[in-house]
């Protein structure tokens, strides 16, 4: 397996989580230590996705960050 899609294109401060659910105490961690303000939630646009986007933009927002839906096609992905 390769490097995530968005690091191939030039984007190499992306942050990889496993699923839906792959955001983890770690990642809120490293986003407080590195003084992120924003992020970009890129999953998939099925409903898992839509959801889960719903659910951290919420839990990100509650902790100052700003958050932002890259939305695909319907049934895309950044893959």
């Amino acid at each position: 397996m390769g490097p995530p899609a968005f690091v191939c294109r030039g984007r190499p401060r992306v942050p990889c989580c496993s699923g839906t659910e792959g955001v983890t105490a770690g990642h809120h961690d490293a986003f407080k230590t590195h003084g992120v303000e924003r992020v970009l939630v890129a999953y998939d646009r099925d409903p898992a996705g839509d959801r889960a986007a719903d659910t951290l933009a919420k839990t990100l927002m509650a902790e100052g960050v700003e958050c932002f839906r890259v939305v695909f096609p319907r049934g895309a992905d950044a893959n």
